[in-house]
């Protein structure tokens, strides 16, 4: 789904095998005369991975060209790397949690206007999976003991 405000990129979203887009594209250009300096990317896992210790994960912020994320530039990527990493091996870790903004803004410009993220998965074994939530934030997240507040059915407040 197409937004016009930062906030959620996916909500449980299910990784499989292959590349997954993430549920919800934020139209960079709605937001005009706002700027980028402290946005927060924050992703964190919903329901830990069952794969293997050779399977690969990585978890791509990107602006594309359009809204399906077919054409775009890279603006951070995090690789993980095995079932024990601990960012995906338990709920509710930090998979990233990153001030982002400033390379949003380079990056971003009237042809590349369209802010998502696509997670990829190299499945060795044929078994792995792993669930996440991801966010755009306007602030830095709240933590608790060094875990991300912001979960699915949670608001920060203003």
């Amino acid at each position: 789904m197409l937004k016009e405000a930062f906030g959620e990129l996916c909500t449980a979203q299910d990784l499989l095998a292959g590349a997954t887009d993430s549920e919800n594209v934020i139209l960079l250009t709605a937001l005009a005369n706002v700027g980028f300096g402290k946005v927060w990317w924050s992703v964190i896992c919903e329901t830990a991975n069952t794969g293997g210790t050779t399977d690969t994960y990585v978890f791509a912020l990107v602006v594309a060209t359009e809204e399906a994320l077919n054409t775009y530039r890279t603006i951070m990527t995090v690789p993980i790397v095995g079932s024990a990493d601990p960012r995906i091996a338990a709920v509710r870790r930090n998979i990233a949690n990153f001030e982002v903004g400033h390379q949003i803004a380079e990056v971003a410009d009237a042809s590349y206007k369209y802010l998502g993220m696509i997670s990829t998965l190299a499945d060795v074994n044929g078994t792995a999976a792993v669930g996440i939530n991801a966010d755009m934030l306007v602030s830095k997240p709240r933590t608790r003991d060094g875990i991300q507040v912001v979960e699915s059915n949670v608001q920060l407040p203003s």
